[in-house]
Order: structure tokens, then C-alpha cells, then sequence
């Protein structure tokens, strides 16, 4: 129990603990083409759309592709044949092709080519990002990004207006009453009452009981805790222990935004990065530096966003924080943005 105790949890699992899995069961279809899907952030997504195939109790028509290096891995071609698997019993993923059985005229799949460098909902440019492997969509007012922002803003986990959701996101967006989240607390009863939610030869109207509970739903995330609210604004990197976290030690959004202690788990990791080296070739700056990282440290400590660390290798100012460098230079970095500026004067 003292060794549970001391080795704790992650956000998600116990770190004293493993779960072995049995194999997944898996299955063998045929892959009929590719589509991409447009994320809130941009990203492009790859989808295999599948012979539907019996797969441990439902039937299965479509399965994750995650990016092109995953595609160039594993060599999937359209009219290949495939094996997949639910993917921790839940995701179907292709895991591999048969390839005794792949057709003799296919291709080799090409992202950009395949979409002609553009987006395959707005039509705008497209760029793959050097940070991570992923394509993007350029185009900030691009309908499906405002559609899946608004979409993870109403979701339960963030403020949970469950009115908004699916086809009513996409028709607020498709017409024109809503480009971000923020604007669903300007409408108006009669704009959602109205709302078509199928096409002009056969209408489907969202009425005024629909409607009303929407308006209770949007009115009542007002009331909701900080936490949700910064989860809501989907700032990447931060997840909803991470939301919770920051909203423990701020008060309001806009003290999130110009946070004096993410500034001072930023400085303190640049400082540190800053001594290797510098004790032979500038003893002066070093000292500085040192009586610089423990005023910080000691900043952090006493307002319990951080705890001295117990590893032997950062004796004297060594300190574990709350929040990480990566997280507090995102959200730092997100409200400093003109898009997160005008969030924040919204």
C-alpha cells in the first residue's frame, strides 16, 4: 500500500497498476474508397469506407485511417482487401492488407493528390503541419471547423447543451447564425423556432418547444464553473483535468489569460535550460540564474502550484508543477492570439 501510495495516478490509471488485454477479434472486408474528414482544428482525417462486415456484435462500414504516414505504413490502397479490429474494443482501425489478394491496377494513395490540395468542404488551401502529421485545412471560416467547434462546445463534458448538437450544429452553421460558439448566446427564440433542419423541398422545422429548451440550456452554461468554460474553448493541449487545474487557481478567464504563475512555470524552465554549461563559462550569470530559479520556485511553492521535487538530481530548487511548460505556453500563447483576444473580449 505505501508503494501504491507513492507511484499515485495519471489523470486516467493508476500508475501501480496494467491491464492486459485479450487479441482483438478481427475481421476481413474489402476497402471501397476513402474519405476525409474535417476536424474543429483543421486536421484532415482519412477514413476507410469498408464492405459492412460482422465485427464483434455490430457491423461495421467504416474504420479510422489517422493520417497519410499511417496510410503510407501500411500501404493501404482503395480496393484493397483488409483486415480490421476494434481498436480497444470500441474504434474499428485497419490493421493490415491482404496483399495476395490486392488488385493489380492499384495505386498508392496520395494525400494532396487525392484532394487536389484543397478542402474537401470548403475548397480552401491545404498544408501539411511540420509540427505533427497531420494535413490541415487553412481556411479559418471553413463550415465543418465551425461546425466541430461548436459541436465540442455544447458537448456534455463542456457545457453541456445537448439541443445543439449533430444536424442542428451543422444547419446554425449552414445558415449563417452561428461562425463560432460564442455566437449562440445572440440568438434569438425565434431564429432557432424557424430553423430549417432539412432542405426547401422537404422541410423540417426545429420549433418553438425545441427551441425554448435550447435557449434553457444556453442560458444555464452561464451559471456553469470556470473549469468547463476553459475545457469548452477546446485550447489545445488541455484536457479536462487540466481544466480543472488551472480553474483551482484563477479566478476568471481573463486571469487565465494573463497568468502570473504560467508565466512563471515558463520562466522557470527557461532559466533552467539556460544553466548547463555555465557554471565554468559565466559563474556570475549562473549565480543569477540560480537566485533567479529558486525566487520563482519559491514563488510557485507557496501559492501551491507547485512542489519541491523529490528527484536527487534537482536537489536545492528542483520543483514539480501543476501545470507543465507545454500546457502553460499553449494556453498563454492561445489568449495572447487576435482569435483568443477577441474570445476573451467576447
Amino acid at each position: 500500500f505505501a508503494q501504491r501510495e507513492r507511484a499515485g495516478f495519471t489523470a486516467k490509471a493508476p500508475r501501480w497498476a496494467i491491464a492486459y488485454k485479450y487479441a482483438a477479434e478481427q475481421a476481413e472486408t474489402k476497402l471501397n474508397s476513402i474519405t476525409i474528414q474535417v476536424g474543429r482544428t483543421g486536421a484532415l482525417t482519412p477514413v476507410a469506407e469498408l464492405e459492412p462486415v460482422f465485427l464483434a456484435g455490430s457491423t461495421i462500414a467504416r474504420a479510422t485511417l489517422h493520417n497519410e504516414d499511417e496510410i503510407k505504413r501500411k500501404d493501404i490502397r482503395i480496393g484493397d482487401t483488409v483486415i480490421i479490429e476494434k481498436a480497444g474494443e470500441v474504434i474499428p482501425a485497419v490493421v493490415r492488407v491482404v496483399l495476395s489478394k490486392r488488385p493489380r491496377n492499384s495505386e498508392s494513395f496520395d494525400f494532396e493528390k487525392f484532394l487536389h490540395g484543397q478542402c474537401p468542404v470548403c475548397g480552401g488551401k491545404i498544408a501539411r503541419d511540420p509540427k505533427y502529421v497531420v494535413w490541415r485545412c487553412e481556411n479559418l471560416q471553413c463550415p465543418a471547423q465551425a461546425t466541430r467547434r461548436l459541436e465540442f462546445f455544447t458537448a456534455r463534458g463542456a457545457l453541456d447543451i445537448e439541443s445543439v448538437g449533430g444536424i442542428v450544429a451543422d444547419k446554425l452553421v449552414e445558415r449563417n447564425l452561428v461562425r463560432e460558439p460564442l455566437d449562440l448566446f445572440e440568438l434569438k427564440l425565434e431564429q432557432l423556432a424557424t430553423l430549417n433542419l432539412g432542405n426547401e423541398e422537404s422541410p423540417r422545422i426545429f420549433g418553438e418547444k425545441n427551441a425554448t429548451k435550447a435557449i434553457v440550456a444556453i442560458e444555464r452554461a452561464k451559471t456553469f464553473p470556470l473549469s468547463r468554460w476553459i475545457f469548452a474553448l477546446a485550447i489545445p493541449d488541455v484536457g479536462k483535468t487540466t481544466a480543472q487545474d488551472l480553474a483551482k487557481f484563477h479566478e476568471t478567464i481573463e486571469d487565465v489569460a494573463k497568468s502570473d504563475l504560467l508565466q512563471g512555470v515558463l520562466d522557470y524552465h527557461e532559466k533552467i535550460s539556460e544553466l548547463p554549461g555555465l557554471k565554468k563559462e559565466k559563474p556570475e550569470r549562473f549565480e543569477k540564474l540560480k537566485k533567479e530559479i529558486s525566487e520563482i520556485a519559491a514563488r510557485l511553492i507557496e501559492s501551491n502550484f507547485a512542489a519541491p521535487s523529490k528527484s536527487k538530481a534537482e536537489k536545492e530548487s528542483g520543483i514539480v508543477t501543476k501545470i507543465g511548460p507545454v500546457v502553460a505556453k499553449s494556453v498563454l500563447d492561445f489568449f495572447a492570439d487576435e482569435k483568443g483576444r477577441k474570445i476573451l473580449r467576447r
